[in-house]
């Protein structure tokens, strides 16, 4: 299993916000960009996925939605 290059994850959620997805976005949304950033396949973008939500980076907001976890919030 690679190591997530915590660099490459913050250029991504950089590019996400830069893009305009600043509060909510979809699961399709997500795995698009873990696609485009670190060209993997489906199993590997639903691990990065789970790990950005295991990390608190991100929180479902409903069915298919995410967010940005704001900092110093539970």
């Amino acid at each position: 299993m690679p190591i997530l290059k915590y660099e490459k994850l913050e250029e991504m959620i950089q590019q996400m916000k830069k893009d305009g997805y600043v509060e909510q976005f979809t699961t399709k949304i997500l795995h698009k960009y873990i696609a485009k950033f670190f060209g993997l396949g489906e199993g590997t973008r639903r691990n990065i996925h789970k790990a950005m939500a295991e990390l608190d980076i991100i929180v479902q907001v409903g069915p298919g939605m995410w967010k940005w976890k704001e900092e110093g919030k539970a």
